[in-house]
C-alpha cells in the first residue's frame, strides 16, 4: 500500500500495522486536475466528467490515477450496456469495477478506512486578504 494511503489512513507514527517503517521516499503524483485519455469511449467520458471532480475532490484522483480511473469508468459503461439491453452482467465485469471503486475509496467501508488531515482554518483576515493570521 502507498505511504500516502497509510498516512491517510491514520498511520502518522512512521511504522505500518506490519511494524515496517513506511518509505520516506516514496514518489508523489504532482497535484492538479486528471485529465480524461483520449482512447476513452464516449459513454465512459460522460462518466468520467461527472466523477473525476468528486474524486479529485475527495483527493483521491491525480493525473497519475488517470488511466486506473478511466479503467473504472469503462467498467462501468460496460455494467451500463448490459443493464440497458437487459443482459446479465458478468461476474468478472463486476469484480473488476468493485475493485477500482475500492482503490478510490467509491464505498463506504473503503472511505471509512481512510483519514485524511483536518484542514486548517485559514480564520476571517485569509479569507478575505489571502494572509495567514499568526
Amino acid at each position: 500500500m502507498p505511504r500516502a494511503l497509510k498516512l491517510l489512513r491514520g498511520r502518522h507514527d512512521g511504522v505500518d500495522s506490519g511494524g515496517r517503517r513506511l518509505s520516506e521516499d516514496e514518489p508523489m503524483p504532482p497535484t492538479g486536475p486528471a485529465v480524461c485519455p483520449a482512447w476513452v469511449s464516449p459513454t465512459a467520458r460522460k462518466l468520467w466528467k461527472e466523477w473525476a471532480p468528486v474524486y479529485a475532490a475527495m483527493g483521491c484522483l491525480t493525473q497519475a490515477d488517470a488511466l486506473q480511473f478511466a479503467n473504472w469508468m469503462e467498467a462501468q459503461t460496460k455494467i451500463l450496456v448490459c443493464v440497458a439491453a437487459g443482459e446479465p452482467v458478468s461476474n468478472e465485469t463486476l469484480r473488476i469495477a468493485q475493485n477500482y471503486a475500492v482503490q478510490f475509496g467509491a464505498t463506504p467501508s473503503a472511505r471509512s478506512r481512510v483519514h485524511l488531515p483536518k484542514k486548517e482554518s485559514a480564520g476571517k483576515l485569509a479569507r478575505y486578504t489571502g494572509v495567514k493570521q499568526a
